[in-house]
C-alpha cells in the first residue's frame, strides 16, 4: 500500500493546530535552554530557568499535520476549497500576530 501525502492538507492541519497550540498554550514539550533540557507537556519544571514552548508547538504542529496529510486525500481539499486555500495561511498568520501582540510592544 502507497501513502499518499497531501500538502493541502498538512498546510490546513498545520496552520489550525499551531493556532490552537499558541491559543490554548498546550505544547507537546517545553526546551530549557540554559540546561539543554525537556520535559513533556506544558508543565513548567522549576529550577531549570526559563522554559521555551515554540520548538514544542512546532513539533506539535508538524506531527498532527503530517497524520492529518495522510489521511485525507488532496482531491478532498482541492475540490471544496480551491478559490480560498490561500486565505488560511494569511488568516494563520494575522491571528498569531494578535495573540503574541503582547511581545511587540
Amino acid at each position: 500500500m502507497k501513502l499518499h501525502f497531501s500538502p493541502i492538507g498538512f498546510m490546513l492541519a498545520y496552520c489550525l493546530v499551531y493556532i490552537a497550540a499558541l491559543l490554548w498554550d498546550l505544547p507537546a514539550f517545553l526546551y530549557y535552554p540554559l540546561d539543554g533540557q525537556f520535559s513533556w507537556g506544558p508543565a513548567v519544571v522549576q529550577g531549570l530557568g526559563p522554559a521555551m514552548a515554540w520548538y514544542g508547538i512546532m513539533a506539535e504542529a508538524a506531527l498532527i499535520a503530517a497524520i492529518l496529510a495522510v489521511i485525507v486525500p488532496d482531491r478532498w481539499f482541492a475540490d471544496r476549497m480551491q478559490n480560498v486555500l490561500w486565505t488560511v495561511p494569511v488568516a494563520a498568520m494575522l491571528i498569531c500576530t494578535f495573540l503574541m501582540r503582547t511581545f511587540f510592544g
